[in-house]
């Protein structure tokens, strides 16, 4: 995390705790709220790192710093504000890419709700496309060590600066909610480098994104379903080299032309469609989630994605078993190095191992771990995982070109602290 990190969330825990007063709220309308996680992680492989999603580039590894993939430090200040409105910020300390001030501040928004059914908030707010929208920094209120990385990895999209409309009503034993969302965001995400290009990060930006949500929810279970679309804004900085050359090439080569089109993201769309259950009851514990994400560029293939986690309450303890997938349903176009003039293969070469080595996901996860809840509000979790990479797909790994075994899998163990109050 880092000591400027912990300044920064020092310094906006500050203003946060000042700034209800500055609208005259009283002690009694403020609430402060916190959560962490400290957590160890660490593979069997030296040269292979593990994501936790595509907003960090340090991950679980064998040398590496086993404090870097699970570990947080998160504050919430909720205060009443009176007619009505009230006001929400939240800050999450976490090894991630980019440690800017936007980063840290996950939530900061203002909410009407003149009667208990309905809502309106305007602000950086949640995007809401999963079952674990709102909780994904905080490891106290799920099952597993960390959300599944072949579901939640991909799209590390935390929040959204724009606005939602809530609705709820009661249906059945339980209550339904549907809520409607429009904003943008500028997440930064580890992009992998080629032959010809080098690692780097690189600042998305997602205008507009928009989407909703419907939620059924009762004492044990929860059911929920979803549906974003996002429009890519600008190229990705790592690949525009590439993307240069085989636009050069093509005065030679015509199909190398084709491979610079079929690789830029810029004004490209993506889909994001979601559904998922969750049932908690007096001893068994099940969560479960599908999704399909549907690329309009050529430079990522389509993917679906999905998890199952089965848990058994033996009353401080609960032993879980978990599965992951996440494959390709679209394959993304190669160029055929074989038939370009012999100068031009390698740039084609790299242009392919950039499109389907590195951008893409095609692997699976069989987890078991146990959790144990020691005192109020604290958990201790231990969790074994095998991660199996399937042909093309390193995008979940920090690795070098060919680095990841095949086939024979990648062995973790994770142990982490969690806590709220």
């Amino acid at each position: 995390m880092g000591w400027m990190t912990l300044l920064r969330l020092c310094r906006w825990l500050w203003l946060l705790l000042w700034m209800p007063y500055v609208y005259g709220a009283s002690d009694s309308d403020i609430q402060l709220h916190g959560f962490g996680t400290l957590g160890l992680a660490a593979g069997d492989q030296a040269n292979v790192s593990a994501l936790r999603d595509l907003s960090s580039n340090q991950g679980t590894t064998h040398y590496g710093n086993p404090l870097a993939t699970d570990s947080r430090l998160g504050l919430q200040l909720d205060a009443g504000l009176g007619h009505d409105l009230s006001a929400t910020a939240q800050v999450v300390g976490a090894y991630r890419l980019n440690q800017s001030i936007g980063s840290i501040l996950q939530w900061a928004f203002v909410k009407y709700q003149p009667e208990a059914s309905w809502s309106l908030r305007l602000g950086r707010i949640g995007t809401d496309a999963f079952l674990l929208s709102d909780q994904r920094n905080v490891g106290f209120t799920y099952l597993r060590v960390r959300p599944p990385v072949e579901f939640y990895g991909f799209l590390p999209l935390y929040s959204v600066d724009g606005g939602d409309y809530q609705y709820s009503h009661p249906w059945g034993d339980g209550v339904l909610t549907a809520k409607a969302f429009l904003g943008q965001s500028n997440p930064y995400y580890f992009i992998h480098g080629s032959s010809l290009a080098a690692n780097t990060s690189t600042e998305q930006q997602l205008h507009p994104i928009e989407g909703g949500d419907l939620v059924w929810k009762n004492d044990d279970w929860i059911l929920h379903s979803a549906y974003v679309t996002l429009e890519v804004d600008a190229s990705l900085p790592g690949l525009d080299p590439l993307i240069q050359m085989a636009q050069q090439a093509g005065a030679q080569y015509p199909p190398a032309a084709v491979s610079a089109q079929n690789i830029s993201v810029k004004d490209s769309h993506i889909q994001f469609i979601e559904s998922g259950m969750a049932y908690d009851g007096e001893h068994w514990n099940l969560a479960s989630e599908l999704s399909e994400t549907l690329f309009q560029s050529q430079f990522k293939a389509n993917m679906a994605s999905g998890y199952v986690t089965l848990g058994y309450h033996l009353e401080a303890w609960t032993p879980f078993i978990g599965y992951s997938r996440v494959w390709q349903i679209r394959t993304a176009p190669t160029a055929n190095v074989a038939a370009a003039p012999p100068p031009l293969q390698p740039l084609l070469n790299a242009i392919n191992i950039s499109v389907f080595q590195l951008t893409n996901e095609n692997q699976y996860t069989q987890s078991l771990g146990v959790r144990w809840d020691f005192y109020n509000n604290f958990d201790l979790k231990a969790q074994w995982d095998r991660s199996v990479v399937l042909g093309q797909g390193d995008e979940l790994w920090a690795t070098r070109v060919g680095t990841v075994p095949r086939q024979q899998g990648v062995n973790m163990l994770s142990l982490t602290l969690d806590w709220v109050f």
